[in-house]
C-alpha cells in the first residue's frame, strides 16, 4: 500500500486483502514491544543514523557547489538540484521522525507532528522517486528529439517542472494526509502510536501506489535502454547515409575531373571533401573509444542515477505492490527493502558528483588541499 514509510520500523498500512482494521504502527508493534530494551538500537535504527549523518552532509555539501558555481546551474542541472533538496530535507527533517519512532515505544509529539511526520512521508517518498524520472525524462527528451529540447528547453522550463511536481504531490497528499493521520493507542500496550487509518480514502491508497510510485520507477528503467540506443546508435545511422552520398558525389567527381583533365581541380575538390568530415567529427562526445548523441555528461549521469534506483527504490516499491495483492509478508524481505530505501540519501549525491566531470574535480581539489 501507500502510506509512505521512508525508513520508518512500522508497516505502510493495513494489508489490502486483511479483515482487520489494521494501522500502519500495530503490525509490527505487537512483535517488538515485548522487549523494546532489546530493540532500542537496532540494525535499522543505525542505519538511520548514518543516513542522517552522511546524507546530510553529503547533500549540503554538493548543494552548496551547485549554489556557488554558475558553469553548473544549466539547465540540466536544475534536476540534479531539485534531487539534492529533496535529499537534505529527507535526510534533516523526514529522517529524525523514523528515529524517534525506532528508539521510542510511543508516540511523544502529539497529533500536528504526527500530521507533520506523514506529510513528509507521502509528499518527499514521491518527490525523490519523481525526481528521478524527471532526469530520465529530460535524457528521453534530448536524444529522441533533439532539435525541439534545444528550441524549447531552458533553465526556466527545468524550474517550471520541478515546481510543479512538487505542487502537485502536495494537492494530492495533503488532503490525504488530513484525513487519515491521527493518534491512537496501541493494542498491546495502551500506548499513543502515530498512525494512519487508509480505509478512509479507499481505492486511492491503491492508486497512488501505482500512479506516483510505481510507474514512474518503471518508466525510468525503460528510458534507460532507449536513452542508450539514441545516444550510441542514431547518430550512427544518420553518418550512413551522408556517407554513401559522399561516396557518389566522389564518384562523380572523379568522372568529372578525367573529362576535363585537369589536376588542380582535382586537387582542390579533395581538400574540400577532407574539410567537410573533419567538420562534421568535431564536438562530438565519447564513451569508452564510442562517439555518442547528446552530452555526455546526461548519460553518465543517467546511468548512475537509474542503477540507484534499481539498488535503493526500486526494492521498497516492489514490496509495497506485492503487498497490495497478497497476505502473507515475506520475513526478512521489509527490512531490506527499507534499509536500501534510506540509503538513497547517501548514493544521490555521490553519483551526482561522479556523474560530472566539474564536480568531480572541484571535490577532489578541496580533499587534496586538505
Amino acid at each position: 500500500m501507500d502510506s509512505r514509510i521512508f525508513g520508518s520500523n512500522v508497516s505502510r498500512s493495513a494489508f489490502p486483502n486483511s479483515t482487520k482494521n489494521v494501522s500502519i504502527s500495530s503490525l509490527t508493534t505487537s512483535s517488538s514491544s515485548k522487549d523494546t530494551s532489546a530493540t532500542t538500537w537496532s540494525t535499522s535504527a543505525c542505519v538511520t543514523v548514518f543516513a542522517i549523518i552522511t546524507g546530510g552532509l553529503f547533500n549540503l555539501s554538493v548543494l552548496a557547489i551547485f549554489t556557488s558555481r554558475p558553469t553548473l546551474r544549466f539547465s540540466f542541472g536544475i534536476y540534479l538540484i531539485n534531487l539534492l533538496i529533496i535529499d537534505c530535507i529527507i535526510a534533516l527533517v523526514y529522517a529524525p521522525f523514523n528515529l524517534l519512532e525506532q528508539l521510542a515505544s510511543q508516540w511523544l509529539l502529539g497529533h500536528n507532528a504526527c500530521v507533520l511526520r506523514w506529510y513528509l512521508a507521502w509528499v518527499f517518498e514521491g518527490n525523490i522517486i519523481l525526481g528521478h524520472f524527471l532526469i530520465a525524462v529530460n535524457r528521453v527528451w534530448a536524444v529522441v528529439f533533439p532539435f525541439s529540447y534545444r528550441i524549447h528547453h531552458s533553465t526556466k522550463v527545468a524550474i517550471l517542472l520541478c515546481v510543479s511536481v512538487w505542487i502537485l504531490l502536495n494537492i494530492l497528499y495533503i488532503p490525504t494526509v488530513i484525513a487519515t493521520a491521527g493518534i491512537t493507542n496501541s493494542t498491546t500496550e495502551g500506548t499513543p502510536q502515530c498512525t494512519l487509518d487508509v480505509t478512509v480514502i479507499g481505492v486511492w491508497s491503491s492508486l497512488s501506489q501505482i500512479l506516483i510510485f510505481d510507474v514512474p520507477i518503471l518508466s525510468v528503467i525503460l528510458a534507460y535502454p532507449l536513452v542508450c540506443y539514441k545516444s550510441f546508435f542514431s547518430d550512427r545511422k544518420q553518418r550512413v547515409a551522408p556517407q554513401a552520398a559522399s561516396e557518389a558525389n566522389d564518384t562523380r567527381r572523379r568522372t568529372m575531373v578525367r573529362i576535363v583533365g585537369s589536376e588542380g581541380a582535382q586537387q582542390s575538390e579533395s581538400q574540400r571533401a577532407g574539410g567537410s568530415g573533419k567538420g562534421k567529427g568535431g564536438g562530438v562526445g565519447r564513451i569508452c573509444g564510442r562517439s555518442i548523441t547528446g552530452s555526455r555528461t546526461g548519460l553518465v549521469t543517467l546511468t548512475l542515477m537509474t542503477l540507484n534506483v534499481l539498488i535503493c527504490l526500486l526494492p521498497n516499491e516492489a514490496y509495497w505492490t506485492m503487498m497490495m495483492v497478497v497476505e502473507t509478508d515475506p520475513p526478512g524481505v521489509f527490512t531490506i527493502a527499507e534499509t536500501l530505501q534510506r540509503l538513497t540519501t547517501v548514493f544521490d549525491p555521490i553519483l551526482i558528483v561522479l556523474g560530472n566531470s566539474e564536480l568531480r574535480q572541484i571535490v577532489a581539489n578541496r580533499i587534496h588541499c586538505r
